[in-house]
């Protein structure tokens, strides 16, 4: 929306300002004191003295970022929206969207799941120490997960073809979602880091994104999406209870 309302670079600095003030807020004011907190009171960093110059500028990365992972995802991403929303803009005079269906959608999703799963492969079998450094598993790794939602957000809503489809109840993506939660389920109790826990969770993520995707939207859209002074009041009091969940 911000994309098509400003120019560029006028887009880049307005998001990144209401991404990145709450990031770099938050830092000094909750992941910093939790870091210390960690430090002194409990055992997790208790080996701080021994830890080599980078074993302690990566502990802190993981640290700090912490539970605010999300916003560094999006700081990446609006980023690589100046690239992608260009590279969507282009491409939209090659596609119908009006043909596209669920199994268009969810063929190139997993397609590109199915290549994160690869690129982590082969990270983990010639550079695994990569996937323990806290940038490298949330700037990269994290944020080209969540690329093809990211720009999936944007086209639905430049295309209104695609958000029908998404707040249009289907009856396949709604038992699709009971039955990848199971195999999500399944996956995180039977699997093993050292096998394909990994890649397997990034293939049902994905699958389980996307069906929950229609859940949601059509079931909020049907819903929700009314003037009632009850559903104000929800969404009044869920802004209070997110900006004070983590502390």
């Amino acid at each position: 929306m911000l994309y098509l309302r400003y120019q560029p670079q006028r887009f880049l600095k307005v998001r990144l300002e209401r991404v990145g003030i709450p990031l770099l807020t938050a830092v000094p004011l909750i992941t910093l004191p939790q870091f210390f907190m960690l430090k002194a009171w409990t055992q997790k960093l208790s080996n701080w003295d021994n830890f080599s110059l980078y074993e302690k500028f990566n502990n802190l990365m993981w640290e700090l970022i912490s539970h605010l992972w999300f916003l560094v995802v999006l700081v990446v991403l609006t980023t690589l929206g100046m690239l992608t929303f260009r590279w969507l803009r282009d491409q939209q005079r090659h596609i119908d969207y009006q043909r596209v269906g669920w199994g268009t959608v969810t063929l190139a999703v997993m397609a590109w799941a199915l290549f994160w799963c690869v690129l982590r492969r082969l990270v983990f079998i010639f550079q695994p120490e990569w996937l323990m450094n806290g940038l490298f598993s949330i700037v990269i790794m994290l944020s080209l997960f969540y690329l093809p939602f990211f720009m999936l957000g944007a086209l639905a809503w430049k295309h209104p073809p695609l958000k029908e489809m998404f707040t249009r109840f289907n009856p396949v993506m709604s038992l699709g979602a009971i039955v990848v939660f199971i195999a999500y389920y399944a996956n995180q109790r039977f699997s093993s880091g050292e096998g394909w826990l990994y890649e397997l969770d990034a293939l049902i993520s994905t699958l389980m994104g996307l069906c929950m995707l229609n859940v949601c939207f059509c079931f909020g859209h049907k819903m929700l999406n009314s003037h009632s002074p009850r559903i104000m009041y929800l969404v009044n009091a869920s802004l209070f209870i997110y900006l004070v969940h983590h502390p």
